[in-house]
């Protein structure tokens, strides 16, 4: 994957490229693209308002926030109760700051 698109730097912490192996396994390419797609729009408008972000968290929420909608996820609750419960399992697994 390429390190940076429209100006914007694609976090290359180990839990950000677990989190993006993640969900090129389990979704469809238009569904990791749009995740892909929802950082580089949130990150260029954090720049473009002088907000300071934490990448990698924006990264991490962005790229697994449709996990609900993908096979492997979907499970007995609305889509993105089950998308929530797979990315804290994930983060929970990969020790990620609770307070974060």
């Amino acid at each position: 994957m390429r390190k940076e698109i429209a100006g914007i730097v694609i976090p290359d912490t180990k839990l950000a490229k677990e989190a993006t192996e993640l969900v090129r396994e389990v979704s469809p390419v238009s569904i990791f693209n749009h995740a892909l797609r929802s950082y580089i729009f949130g990150a260029a408008l954090g720049n473009k308002l002088n907000k300071k972000y934490d990448a990698e968290m924006l990264y991490l929420s962005a790229i697994m926030h449709d996990l609900g909608v993908v096979e492997r996820f979907i499970g007995p609750a609305r889509f993105e109760i089950d998308g929530a419960d797979a990315a804290a399992d994930f983060l929970t697994k990969h020790q990620y700051p609770p307070r974060k």
